[in-house]
């Protein structure tokens, strides 16, 4: 692969490149995933805790310019564009990344890619799931 001497020009190339907080950022993000750190303070099935209702949220929710959908002096005006993007929506058909449309129908589960039709094993933690691979495809996928 790479010999020992060809290691610190890339090193140096990195650092160039991306800054050191950068550099230094990753290797605590990496330290983080081997120690196992991300795991325990990102549980794949945390215990569920209660905060506040929804009642409650209601009650002492703070003033804002509007409520409901009527805006006072907002005219709407819709488009053959918005009709068209709305009914493709309504049909199971999404857009990824501002650009590819994918049917995926009304029923989808969330955890398959797309573009390749792996499904990800959701009890796995997201640290050891793989971002790209040729089998699985783009992770961005599944998490957009």
């Amino acid at each position: 692969m790479f010999k020992k001497t060809d290691k610190i020009p890339l090193a140096i190339d990195l650092i160039k490149n991306m800054g050191l907080r950068y550099v230094f950022f990753r290797l605590k993000h990496v330290v983080a995933i081997k120690t196992g750190r991300l795991k325990s303070k990102f549980p794949t099935n945390p215990e569920f805790k209660t905060f506040s209702s929804l009642a409650e949220w209601r009650k002492n929710a703070p003033a804002f310019f509007f409520q409901g959908k009527e805006i006072k002096g907002l005219v709407k005006t819709p488009t053959e564009a918005l009709e068209h993007n709305f009914k493709k929506i309504k049909s199971g058909s999404i857009r990824f990344f501002s650009h590819s449309w994918y049917d995926l129908g009304t029923n989808f589960d969330w955890i398959t890619n797309p573009d390749t039709g792996y499904t990800y094993n959701i009890n796995r933690h997201w640290s050891d799931i793989e971002s790209l691979s040729a089998e699985k495809g783009d992770i961005k996928y599944v998490w957009e």
